[in-house]
């Protein structure tokens, strides 16, 4: 009696082992399957994840070449790398063993660091700073507007006077008579003192007026 309880025992833990066995193959190919349908829609790294949940769930190699696949397509070569490695090492002759090999060397190639140094990045030029005015900028601009003001006083004094020592010597030259002849000598000098001043007044009215060019250029660069 105790003889058939033990095989009855076996049998049930048998039958309870592959009805779970066949769930799980179950859910690993609607697992696939969802990976594939992924991988049509170019959903690489969720395909990949797909096909890792199928292998996880029945152990079937084919997966692990399928995730292997998707992470290629998807830029990772590292990862797919390792899953072409891993498929390799548990079915080492597959049918396209030539191909799946090749696939496995260009992605561990494409995994390796660079040797090569990043370009350099172009440098932008600098711009020369600005000269910002000062103080001594904005004194001298009030200096010359003064120099300027002073030299057309003196310019406009200085014409004045040629100007008086000019109707001096006229009423000088009209004064004479042939009782009373002209002095030479005076004249001359209204002459002389004239022409000073005459040159004197014209160089003063020039240095105002390059002195107030100046002064203005200066206030519109410094205020």
């Amino acid at each position: 009696m105790k003889r058939y309880a033990c095989i009855a025992l076996i049998l049930l833990r048998t039958a309870s082992a592959h009805a779970q066995s066949t769930e799980r193959d179950a859910q690993a190919r609607a697992a696939a399957e969802g990976g594939a349908a992924l991988f049509r829609d170019k959903d690489f790294v969720g395909a990949a994840s797909q096909f890792r949940a199928a292998h996880e769930l029945n152990g079937d190699p084919s997966y692990l070449f399928n995730a292997a696949q998707a992470y290629r397509h998807a830029g990772d070569c590292a990862q797919a790398a390792d899953y072409y490695a891993r498929f390799l090492a548990e079915v080492p002759d597959p049918p396209n063993a030539d191909k799946v090999r090749a696939w496995y060397a260009s992605q561990l190639e494409c995994a390796k660091p660079s040797s090569q140094p990043p370009p350099p990045t172009p440098q932008q030029p600098i711009p020369a700073p600005a000269i910002a005015p000062t103080r001594g900028h904005r004194a001298l601009t009030i200096g010359l507007a003064v120099a300027s003001a002073g030299a057309f006083a003196v310019g406009g004094f200085f014409v004045w006077d040629a100007r008086y020592l000019d109707n001096q010597r006229d009423a000088a030259l009209a004064a004479c008579t042939v009782g009373t002849p002209c002095s030479a000598a005076v004249i001359t000098d209204y002459d002389h003192r004239g022409s000073r001043a005459n040159t004197l007044g014209l160089f003063g009215l020039g240095v105002g007026t390059l002195a107030l060019a100046t002064s203005a250029a200066l206030f519109m660069w410094t205020w």
